[in-house]
Formats: structure tokens, sequence, C-alpha cells
């Protein structure tokens, strides 16, 4: 029996399949986050007409172009280094990128319309396969090819044949209206601190929901820009009045006031993808430092299970007696 080719070497004279298919959507937010999911398939041919596996370095000597000609860049990155959701200033990049490390945290968006088939099933056991995560931050449709290049050189383009290019559509990152995030909370309950002092709290959660469907908050992409608010009152035996937050799925509420007395976040309240919050009353709750009396909301960013950012504020109402977005 013939002596089939060591995967070390290319003994393929040319490109017998390429091709490259949307296996989860041809649609994404061009938030950086979120990805496309794609399969690459190559085999090569023998100039005997045999089918033949291009090597491993020839598979990863992949690279991806537009196959309309344009000046769309597209890079080999991590997806991290896509979107800047913890540092200031963001990232300069604002094209197509792509990997090989699917970020498992960001969920596709759902196909409608034009739904990407089941990948087709291998026709030859020389066939070789790779997947690949394809992100943007720019709204703009792709025609994506991808080509290979020989270890001898010579380079093949995907577009030369059927199947070898994946249409693609990015579209901005979604901006939610305050109707779809909502408050829930607890009832009010009262608890003495180690000094024997009452301290009343409600606990909040903070949701997110689309046709009342609800969206995920992610944990890892949380971040505080303000811990807490506080209103210390005129006398120093007031009511103190302050609020803190917890991380998505938390266990402990955040606060500027370290004496103050906060509860863990509660069962009832502590689910993942959503956004814990305190509203607390002590009294007294004595005066720290340099704090004057303030109602400064409380601002943190965040990013929900389909990559796109949250900029959110929350205050309290006139009253004191519940928490509102800003």
């Amino acid at each position: 029996m013939e002596d089939r080719k060591d995967l070390s070497e290319s003994t393929w004279v040319d490109l017998k399949l390429m091709s490259i298919e949307a296996t989860n959507s041809h649609l994404l937010y061009a938030n950086g986050l979120q990805q496309v999911e794609l399969l690459v398939r190559v085999l090569g041919i023998d100039a005997n007409g045999h089918d033949e596996a291009i090597s491993d370095e020839e598979l990863q000597s992949l690279e991806l172009f537009d196959a309309r000609g344009t000046d769309i860049e597209i890079t080999l990155q991590k997806v991290q280094d896509s979107y800047s959701y913890k540092n200031d200033p963001e990232v300069e990049y604002k094209g197509w990128g792509w990997g090989y490390r699917r970020n498992a945290e960001i969920l596709p968006l759902s196909a409608t319309g034009d739904a990407p088939p089941s990948p087709t099933p291998a026709t030859s056991t020389h066939e070789r396969r790779v997947k690949i995560y394809l992100h943007t931050r720019t709204a703009q449709p792709l025609h994506l090819g991808f080509r290979i290049t020989q270890q001898g050189g010579d380079v093949f383009h995907s577009g030369d044949m059927a199947g070898g290019v994946a249409r693609l559509l990015s579209i901005p990152p979604k901006v939610y209206s305050p109707a779809h995030y909502t408050f829930r909370h607890d009832h009010r309950r009262t608890e003495l601190n180690a000094s024997g002092n009452e301290v009343d709290f409600i606990c909040y959660t903070l949701s997110l929901f689309e046709n009342g469907a609800r969206i995920e908050f992610l944990p890892d992409f949380t971040v505080p820009g303000q811990v807490g608010m506080l209103d210390l009152g005129k006398d120093i035996q007031q009511v103190g009045t302050y609020a803190g937050t917890s991380l998505s799925g938390g266990h402990e509420f955040h606060t500027y006031i370290e004496r103050a007395h906060l509860p863990r976040v509660p069962a009832s309240v502590k689910r993942s993808g959503d956004i814990p919050l305190v509203l607390g009353w002590q009294t007294p709750l004595k005066r720290i430092g340099d704090h004057f009396a303030s109602l400064q909301p409380i601002f943190f960013k965040t990013v929900d299970h389909y990559g796109n950012a949250h900029n959110i504020g929350v205050s309290f109402t006139e009253d004191k007696q519940a928490l509102k977005l800003t």
C-alpha cells in the first residue's frame, strides 16, 4: 500500500478544497468581545490526483483577507487586546481581529434569516480542519477569505474556490434605555452592628431585560467607578444613609464607609448575572474624616453576556428610601 504522507512534509501540488463557513452566526456586535466562530477546511491533492493532508506548519500559515479587495485589516490578536473594558484610554485598534481561542463568557447572537448551516461532514480522512474566532470594533460587512502558504512558498487563496468566502455582518454595539433595567429588592431588615447600633438595610438587584429575555452581566467585566454614596446629616446623632454595590455574583458589598455594618449579599439577590446593591440606614453613623453630607451616585461599568458595555449610575430617591437609575 502506498505510504501516504508525513504531515511534516509537503507533497501536495494543489488544493482540492478550501472553504470557510460560519458555524454559530453570520452576525455579531462590533464591541470587540463578541465572536463569530468559523470553520476552515483544507485538503490538498498530489500530482497523481490523490488526496493529501497539508502539514501543521502550512495550516498555521493561515492568513485572513477581505475577498472584496478593500483595505480592511484583519489582524491575528487576542480578543482581550481588542477591547479595553477596564483601562483607559481605549485601545487604538478599531478593525477586525481573530484568534484560535473562544471567549466562552460571551454568547454569539442568535442567527435569524441567514442561519449558518451545520458544518459539512469531511469527505476525506486527509481533510484538515481548524476553528477560528473573529471579532471586530467596526460596524461594517466583511467578505472573509483566507490564504495558505505552502512550504515551497506558493500561496493559495480560498476565494478561488466555491465556499471559500464567508459573508459576515457586524452591527453597532447595543445601547439600552433605562426601561431595559429593572430593580428588584427584598424586604427591609434590621440588624445590630458590633456596637449595638441598629442598622436597617434593603438589598437590591439590578437586572437587564430585552423583549422579556434576561441578559446577564459578567462579573469579570464589572468595574466599580465609585464604591459608595453617603449622607451623614448635620447632627452627629442623625441617621446616616449609605449605599454600596457588589460584583455580579459577589458575596460582599463595597462602600467607603468602613465602619458601617454592611450585610453579606443574601441568597435571594445573589444571582449570577445581576448586580447586587444595598441601601442602608444606621443610627448613629459618625462623621468620618472630612466626609460631608452628600448624595453622590454610584457609577460602575459592566459588560453583558453579548459583549456590550454598560455605564450605569445609581442614586437615592428624594426621600432617601430607595435607589434609582441616573
